[in-house]
């Protein structure tokens, strides 16, 4: 074992739940795209004529766009506004997206899949993205999944916990079996709110109220996870 984790919350003499499923969130958590959404957010900001701090993007993560143009404007946005106003990040997003390689997939991720579907584990994305499809399908991972929900997929985004009480739902697995990989702190809210353990994954300024924080799933296998969860 390369790397040994340790829940925050853990006195170590906890036994290990059972697993059935695993959950990935897609920006920061499987593809390396956080950067290009901020820049998209950027652009639009520069367009509406809003400053946008470093503190104000990190607040975007997991997030839906209606939500956070509200959050940069103070107001509700009608769907006709949201649309003209995301006109300059989806362009920024779309080219991003078509130049996508494989060097976009993060450390560690093809791994862990291939470990938990060995195991036969069921595999789910739940993302707070409308690009989520479009990305996976981009890094050739839409296969290797056996559900995915994008923000489209329930009414309510993170951090409410719809989005992954939907996938475990379509998974057949109940919320107490899954773990759900996030890199957010709206989405680590979202999750525990669900009734799932979550792996945060990166920044602990982020994710640090999950029940496990890992910088990243290069050097973890998949024992080492169930170890801990």
């Amino acid at each position: 074992m390369k790397s040994v984790l340790r829940s925050p919350n853990s006195t170590g003499s906890s036994p290990a739940r059972t697993v059935h499923a695993l959950i990935f969130d897609l920006d920061g958590v499987i593809a390396d795209t956080v950067r290009a959404h901020d820049v998209g957010w950027l652009l639009v900001a520069e367009h509406l004529g809003v400053e946008l701090s470093p503190d104000m993007l990190e607040s975007f993560r997991g997030k839906r766009r209606g939500d956070i143009l509200r959050a940069m404007l103070g107001r509700v946005l009608t769907d006709s506004e949201i649309e003209s106003a995301m006109v300059v990040k989806e362009a920024h997003y779309d080219a991003f997206v078509a130049a996508m390689t494989d060097d976009h997939i993060l450390p560690g991720v093809l791994p862990l899949l291939d470990e938990a579907r060995a195991r036969g584990l069921g595999l789910g994305v739940a993302s707070s993205s409308m690009s989520a499809r479009p990305v996976l399908d981009k890094l050739g991972l839409s296969e290797r999944f056996d559900v995915i929900a994008d923000g489209a997929t329930v009414t309510r985004a993170k951090p409410y916990p719809d989005v992954f009480l939907w996938t475990a739902g379509a998974l057949r697995a109940k919320p107490m079996h899954c773990v759900v990989f996030e890199d957010a702190e709206a989405g680590v809210r979202a999750a525990h709110d669900a009734g799932m353990r979550v792996v945060g994954v990166g920044n602990p300024a982020l994710a640090g109220q999950a029940d496990t924080v890992v910088a990243d799933l290069a050097h973890i296998t998949l024992d080492d996870l169930l170890r801990v969860v």
